[in-house]
């Protein structure tokens, strides 16, 4: 009877196990395919990614204010970050913020409070221009500077050319981002960890 019970309380043990390890797995990291060519040659359609979710974790700290209804000194909406924030030259996958069915993958361009703009394909951020070695396929466009607002990232595609991004329809909303890309696991040739900024 006594071993009857030890046994049980084994698989309880290990099934509360594994059901903690698989919560912490759904809401700590994702998998994504690349479907199209926006970030060549950087991820290819068809590369499969591992997708960090906890890394960009974070609170608005006017929603603690309000929490707290004697503080009276209102501060412009911030946000507080568990990890870090989401810095330049990181690949990010985040909801389209004319769809947010729809997940993209690009590369943080243009942070908070920065003055982007582009001349004959030449970033410039705050006039200067932007060393980017991983744009291979470049164009020629141009686009007028444009100021970053708070909470929100410059996105583009390393490959230029076809990438729908920020040039098109603007920034990305701090909540709209899903993670940042940390390894590609598919194809087995190619895989890459990104440990960092990728450039």
């Amino acid at each position: 009877m006594e071993y009857m019970k030890s046994t049980v309380f084994e698989i309880l043990e290990t099934l509360a196990f594994a059901l903690v390890v698989l919560f912490l797995m759904q809401t700590t990291i994702a998998n994504y395919k690349v479907d199209l060519y926006s970030m060549d040659e950087t991820l290819k359609p068809g590369d499969r990614l591992v997708v960090n979710r906890l890394l960009y974790a974070h609170f608005s700290n006017n929603r603690f204010i309000d929490a707290v209804s004697f503080w009276e000194d209102r501060k412009q909406d911030e946000s507080s970050f568990l990890f870090h924030t989401p810095s330049r030259g990181e690949v990010i996958v985040f909801k389209f913020p004319r769809d947010i069915s729809k997940d993209y993958v690009k590369r943080i361009i243009g942070l908070p409070g920065e003055l982007i703009s582009i001349k004959r394909g030449q970033v410039l951020v705050n006039g200067e221009p932007l060393n980017e070695p991983y744009v291979i396929h470049n164009d020629r466009t141009n686009m007028n500077p444009i100021l970053v607002p708070e909470d929100t990232y410059f996105v583009l595609g390393d490959n230029r050319d076809v990438s729908s991004d920020s040039r098109n329809w603007g920034v990305v909303p701090l909540d709209n981002i899903v993670g940042k890309v940390w390894l590609r696991y598919w194809p087995g040739s190619e895989i890459t960890l990104f440990s960092g900024q990728e450039y």
